[in-house]
């Protein structure tokens, strides 16, 4: 570890910083300088089954993905989001916005 120059760019594509020492490692996670140590790790994922009408009349699949989408589409124009997203907003914004008479 030495002192940079001006401009200098160490072994692993980091600027340098005049008057600083380039640290191999970072000092929060231990990594090596240039890895990509902050970025999040994915989240773990699980699935969950909805068992819906698969008939002539009414195939459920495509009416759930349909009305998802038409959802999606007025609570985030131009945006695509995984459905759970957008399942999980409305039913909040149903929760803390509707009231009994709603349903009836």
């Amino acid at each position: 570890m030495g002192i940079p120059s001006i401009g200098d760019i160490d072994g692993e594509g980091n600027l340098a910083v005049p008057g600083q020492e380039v640290p191999a490692k970072c000092p929060t996670c231990g990594r090596k300088i240039g890895e990509d140590s902050h970025k999040e790790k994915p989240k773990h994922r699980v699935s969950k089954t909805i068992k819906v009408p698969k008939q002539e009349q009414e195939d459920g699949v495509r009416l759930l993905e349909d009305s998802i989408k038409h959802l999606e589409e007025m609570m985030f124009p131009g945006r695509h989001r995984p459905p759970y997203y957008t399942i999980m907003d409305a039913i909040n914004y149903t929760i803390l916005n509707a009231n009994a008479t709603d349903f009836e």
